[in-house]
């Protein structure tokens, strides 16, 4: 036998009016209705709550103890459910978002950072990692978002394109000597062994017999960045990381190209989710 929350509803509402059929009244239920629930609590409890006489019902010791608790347990239900709705639809709550570290510093500053400031009751918790791994904590529930490069299809998940970019080889403006074969610089590689488009674009060059002699491999793009502008030799990196950098890097000529699509990722659940659905738009907008 299992109680419900019309049994609680029920309950009060006797507790209120001492009075069965002025309950079922007020609730416009039938009586027996009333009755059956009463009935129904009673039998969980293992004792009576209510003392029935010919001008209605009273509580017992145990009946007034139950619905002190019963009244504050219907006021936690319902401010759970006016929390839960106002993750729906207003601008709040916590939410685990899923990027790498280099795309991190772009959607902070120009989207999350003053979508935070806009909405103080927003909280965001940065995951970073490969896109493989944050599509797949998406599916698991152990993200709400993220943003994932070239992500596979998935029947839960929403997956909305927001920019193109483009990957090659970069090297520095101020020590380039020889562009055109860029292994002729230091025969230095350096490249993040993760990145999807590395093997690839690497494979390319050899075949076109380019080949490194050496290679340094990071999982951060910053860094990359950083040593080929300071002249060591060849990178591979998407644009927007070697045009952010301090240094001034320059395409490798006749490099070939990849480009990469960029996705915000999010289950379909969370599709009328006010929150993640405005930084979705927020990132449309930006990028």
């Amino acid at each position: 036998m299992t109680v419900s929350q019309n049994d609680l509803r029920y309950f009060i509402e006797t507790c209120k009016t001492l009075n069965i059929s002025q309950a079922a009244q007020n609730l416009h239920v039938s009586q027996p209705s009333i009755t059956l629930a009463i009935q129904r609590l009673e039998h969980e409890m293992g004792t009576a709550i209510f003392v029935r006489s010919k001008r209605g019902v009273k509580l017992t010791n145990a009946g007034k103890t139950f619905f002190a608790h019963a009244s504050e347990l219907m006021r936690l239900w319902q401010n759970i459910k006016s929390s839960a709705h106002a993750n729906i639809t207003d601008i709040q709550g916590r939410y685990d978002f899923g990027t790498h570290a280099s795309m991190a510093l772009n959607v902070m500053t120009r989207t999350l950072a003053p979508l935070m400031i806009d909405n103080p009751k927003l909280e965001i918790r940065l995951h970073h990692g490969r896109s493989s791994d944050i599509v797949n904590d998406i599916i698991n529930m152990r993200l709400d978002m993220g943003l994932a490069v070239n992500p596979i299809n998935h029947p839960d998940l929403i997956i909305s394109s927001i920019l193109k970019g483009e990957v090659t080889f970069w090297t520095s403006a101020a020590h380039k000597n020889d562009t055109q074969n860029p292994a002729h610089e230091s025969g230095t590689i350096v490249f993040d062994q993760n990145m999807m488009r590395s093997q690839a674009l690497l494979n390319d060059y050899k075949e076109n017999g380019i080949e490194f002699s050496r290679s340094i491999t990071s999982t951060d793009l910053e860094v990359i960045a950083d040593l080929v502008g300071n002249g060591l030799g060849v990178g591979i990196l998407p644009e927007n990381v070697a045009r952010r950098s301090k240094h001034e890097l320059v395409k490798c000529e006749n490099a070939p190209v990849y480009y990469d699509d960029h996705c915000f990722v999010y289950r379909k659940e969370n599709f009328k989710n006010r929150s993640i659905q405005t930084i979705h738009d927020n990132l449309k907008k930006t990028y």
